[in-house]
């Protein structure tokens, strides 16, 4: 079977730069934008609605595409707010979760079957991983192997990140303002198992 890690590697360094997609994301807007007929009726309705909020926050919009952009997959199942992560750009993170409609979104799961979180623990970025657990983002989603971030965590000998993933929400961090976080059990249950058989405690050994 092939090593987790290295095969997130190659498949990271394959992946086009998170301001190159922003960008491309950004033209197909302006492209939009011009042409007024495209929004008359269905489905891109949706948009002229989206591109109303972006005119009435310009400092918003400075940071990047919409939401219907951000959360948009791409060849390998990432979204900007996946690429945001893995490449270390907290900024852009945080806007792009900032802007997610509905829970549904930090939990998008990519080819590998990684969730946001997923990629917070892995790149070992505790305070992204905190956020998303704030918005909703669910702990017991599992990775191509099996892994929760808990299990990745665990396996990185990641303590930041384990107490971060194990600490329950505060009232006060919760900040999201366009939908309410689903609550979840937290911690999550340690006897949850990986493909390998493999719980949280197994991999922290």
């Amino acid at each position: 079977e092939e090593d987790e890690n290295n095969s997130l590697q190659r498949d990271f360094s394959e992946r086009l730069n998170l301001t190159d997609k922003i960008t491309d994301c950004q033209s197909q807007d302006e492209a939009y934008e011009s042409c007024p007929s495209m929004i008359e009726s269905g489905p891109e309705c949706e948009r002229q609605v989206h591109c109303e909020q972006k005119t009435q926050q310009p400092e918003v919009q400075a940071l990047g595409p919409d939401w219907v952009q951000i959360y948009k997959q791409d060849e390998d199942g990432d979204t900007l707010l996946h690429m945001a992560i893995i490449q270390a750009e907290e900024l852009y993170a945080q806007h792009f979760m900032s802007v997610a409609p509905s829970q549904q979104c930090v939990d998008i799961q990519n080819s590998q079957q990684q969730t946001a979180m997923h990629l917070a623990v892995l790149t070992r970025q505790p305070a992204l991983a905190r956020s998303l657990l704030c918005c909703g983002a669910r702990l017991e989603a599992r990775d191509r192997w099996g892994n929760t971030p808990l299990h990745v965590a665990c396996r990185n000998g990641d303590l930041i990140c384990v107490q971060h993933l194990t600490l329950p929400v505060r009232e006060g961090e919760v900040k999201h303002a366009l939908y309410s976080p689903q609550t979840q059990v937290i911690p999550q249950s340690m006897d949850i198992k990986n493909y390998e058989g493999e719980t949280c405690l197994h991999l922290a050994a």
